[in-house]
């Protein structure tokens, strides 16, 4: 990975990247199909997900491999508009802000895989789920890398998104 989206550029030490995710639930997209109520999404799928929920069990855990003796640094998807903002503190080091890179993390901590419609799918929740991400000195075992084929690249996210915002064509 390049350094500006290298998670261990935050935490030189670090040895492990845990991802956390909670899913979207499905009841917040039912007022979008319908027409009827934005904001549920707009709450429970995006902003208070993140803000709120995610980055309670994100604290919590990097509160917890504290308490156990370890370093933990939690780190918020932040948009890549915010990577490379300001200069580099040091030579050889990447500029203010690294931004890891999520559907990449995603894919390497064995949660699911990138489909075509560029979105992480998990066996369990498709693409309605929100990461965060917790980097630690503590050493832990890996998952395995996810061996479900969750898109087949048929198409047909294509062919059903309403706003036209997936393409064939990358």
């Amino acid at each position: 990975l390049e350094p500006q989206y290298n998670p261990f550029y935050i935490f030189p030490e670090g040895n492990t990247v845990i991802l956390i995710g909670q899913m979207i639930p499905r009841g917040t997209l039912r007022g979008i199909e319908d027409g009827t109520n934005m904001n549920a999404y707009s709450n429970f799928g995006y902003t208070w997900l993140d803000n709120q929920f995610v980055a309670q069990s994100v604290y919590d855990l990097v509160r917890f491999i504290e308490d156990a003796g370890w370093e933990a640094c939690p780190v918020f998807p932040n948009p890549l508009s915010t990577t490379g903002m300001g200069v580099p503190v040091a030579e050889g080091r990447p500029a203010p802000n690294v931004t890891p890179d999520f559907d990449y993390a995603a894919v390497v901590c064995g949660l699911g895989e990138i489909g075509l419609n560029r979105e992480i799918l998990t066996p369990l929740f498709g693409h309605r789920q929100r990461f965060q991400m917790v980097i630690t000195d503590a050493e832990l075992e890996s998952d395995p890398i996810c061996s479900a084929s969750l898109c087949d690249q048929c198409g047909a996210c294509v062919h059903a998104c309403p706003l036209k915002a997936i393409s064939l064509d990358h």
